[in-house]
């Protein structure tokens, strides 16, 4: 069995994500778009590319209903409701979920939970993505 690991970032000369196999510190001059310090570097068909390194995330192995893949900063509707943040989590040693309005400063509540691969057959017909916190921030405040 193998598993696909790939990640996904935005560029830092103009914004677009691009997606590669892995990724890396790399050293790019200015010909390149970047000042000759190391940057995040994702490897895809146009070679090594220098992207933002907050906007850097893997991809879950997961799919929503439209078979869009799911990455770690994407957020998702469960039958058009319950907007969810996906993460890495390094207590949990795995992805996780939180819903949305519970990530404000509330110190008595525990978002996170672990994704169950059950918990996502189960409900994947709902399951939709609908942005992520990069290009959708505004999500993070919706119920």
């Amino acid at each position: 069995m193998s598993r696909i690991i790939k990640f996904r970032g935005k560029r830092i000369d103009n914004g677009e994500w691009v997606y590669g196999e892995q990724y890396t510190p790399r050293l790019f001059d200015s010909k390149r778009g970047y000042s000759g310090e190391y940057a995040p570097c994702i490897f895809c068909d146009e070679g090594g590319v220098p992207v933002i390194p907050e906007s850097i995330g893997q991809f879950t192995g997961l799919h929503d209903k439209n078979g869009k893949e799911i990455y770690e900063g994407d957020i998702f509707t469960v039958n058009g409701k319950y907007p969810k943040l996906i993460e890495y989590r390094q207590e949990y040693a795995g992805f996780c979920m939180a819903n949305t309005y519970d990530l404000e400063d509330r110190p008595y509540i525990e978002p996170w939970q672990r994704i169950h691969l059950d918990w996502w057959t189960d409900y994947k017909r709902g399951i939709m993505l609908i942005g992520n916190i990069h290009d959708n921030p505004e999500l993070l405040n919706e119920k």
